[in-house]
């Protein structure tokens, strides 16, 4: 981690948020633009980019942009299943903690799609497969 972490100047500040909001909503909308607003040369923030602790300041205010927005993001996995989505029904389940992704430990940890009909006991050490 890098010292200049608590210490970022007002413009890598606003550069970092730049970054960290999604591309088509940037204002303004490209890096060389950007510079010409804070009256920078492009090259200042690519080095910028390049300091140590940089990338993780931009990856920070993205999660936190991201959290920000959960309850929307929430609501809209909703509103997909209860219209009956089924890949917005299994996640909004899995997060919900009601739906929970069972392993066959026999199976070498992989999930097992559909019903076993034999046992354990009935596998066959040396090749794997039932007898």
């Amino acid at each position: 981690m890098s010292d200049n972490v608590n210490n970022w100047t007002t413009n890598q500040k606003r550069f970092q948020e730049w970054l960290a909001t999604p591309k088509i909503i940037r204002t303004p909308p490209t890096q060389d633009m950007l510079a010409g607003d804070l009256g920078l040369n492009a090259a200042t923030l690519s080095r910028w980019r390049k300091l140590d602790g940089f990338q993780d300041a931009v990856t920070a205010l993205a999660r936190k942009f991201l959290s920000d927005d959960l309850p929307d993001i929430y609501g809209a996995l909703r509103r997909e299943a209860v219209k009956g989505s089924f890949n917005h029904i299994k996640l909004s389940l899995e997060l919900s903690g009601e739906h929970i992704e069972r392993v066959d430990v026999t199976s070498g940890g992989q999930p097992v799609k559909g019903y076993a009909i034999f046992s354990p006991d009935d596998w066959d050490d040396e090749e794997g497969e039932p007898e």
